[in-house]
This record gives C-alpha cells, sequence and structure tokens, in this order.
C-alpha cells in the first residue's frame, strides 16, 4: 500500500502542476489577444480622421445656401467713382477706410 500511495500522490501532484500550466497558457493566450485587440483599437483609432467643428465653417456653409432677399440686391449700398485722384481716393476713402467701387481706372490701358 505504501508505494501505491506515492503513485498516487505523484499522479495527483503531476495533475494539479498540469491544470497550472494550462491556467498559465491560458492567461498568457488571454493577454495576447488582449494586447493584439488594443493595438488594433489604437491603429484604428489613429487610421480614423478626426472630426472638426468649427463655427466658421458651418455659418459659411449657411451663408452660401441660404437664399438672397432679392431687395438686398436691388440697394447700392457701395459707392461708385468715376476718374478719381490719388488724393481724393486717399482722402474720401482710403484714410476713413470705406469701400469703394472704382470705375474706368484702367480704361487707357
Amino acid at each position: 500500500n505504501g508505494p501505491a500511495t506515492t503513485t498516487g500522490a505523484s499522479a495527483t501532484t503531476t495533475t494539479t502542476t498540469s491544470a497550472s500550466q494550462q491556467q498559465q497558457s491560458e492567461s498568457n493566450e488571454a493577454a495576447t489577444t488582449t494586447a493584439a485587440t488594443t493595438t488594433a483599437a489604437t491603429a484604428a483609432a489613429s487610421a480614423a480622421p478626426t472630426a472638426v467643428f468649427s463655427d466658421t465653417l458651418y455659418y459659411r456653409f449657411i451663408g452660401a445656401h441660404q437664399p438672397l432677399d432679392p431687395e438686398w440686391l436691388s440697394v447700392d449700398t457701395i459707392p461708385r467713382r468715376v476718374n478719381l485722384t490719388q488724393a481724393q481716393f486717399t482722402r474720401q476713402f482710403e484714410a476713413t477706410n470705406t469701400p469703394v467701387v472704382l470705375s474706368g481706372a484702367c480704361k487707357h490701358w
């Protein structure tokens, strides 16, 4: 009975060691899978374009796609001038930062 008990104890130890090795192996596989998943998720996140939120872009889009009131187009709000000298232009418009439409400035070209 003595040697049989020893053999039984060795078999139990061997079984316990095998179970422990299997758990370690499964743990390593789970860690490898987790690392691969994390790496794949990181790669996917870095490949995805970054979202851009901009009021400037939004308002330009809205402004470009809204209909203009025809009444706005019928009013000429920027003065038109013909044959202004450089001194007149500088004094009346450049110094005051007022917009102006110059007409006939290049007709002699």
